[in-house]
């Protein structure tokens, strides 16, 4: 196993432990305006499932933790490589 797929397994569980942190869900809508799914109703949930909001929210707090948290630097090269690919 090289350090990178380590490195990989590490954040992975980081980024998992973050969304379950009230504190750091709340600091990343201060840090963003952007409320996370666990903080919403259960209509505002099914609308975010149908139109894929979620999905962007999720992929924008994974972004937001890994750069003010863990450091871009030290998250696995492959996830870096996706934030360099256009949109």
């Amino acid at each position: 196993m090289s350090n990178d797929d380590f490195n990989a397994i590490a954040w992975a569980d980081f980024v998992r432990w973050a969304w379950e942190q009230p504190a750091i869900r709340a600091a990343f809508t201060d840090a963003t305006g952007i409320r996370t799914v666990g903080s919403r109703s259960a209509i505002e949930k099914l609308i975010d499932e149908a139109t894929g909001a979620a999905t962007s929210e999720a992929a924008a707090f994974v972004e937001w933790v890994t750069r003010t948290q863990w450091g871009l630097d030290l998250a696995p090269k492959a996830y870096r490589d996706t934030l360099e690919q256009p949109p």
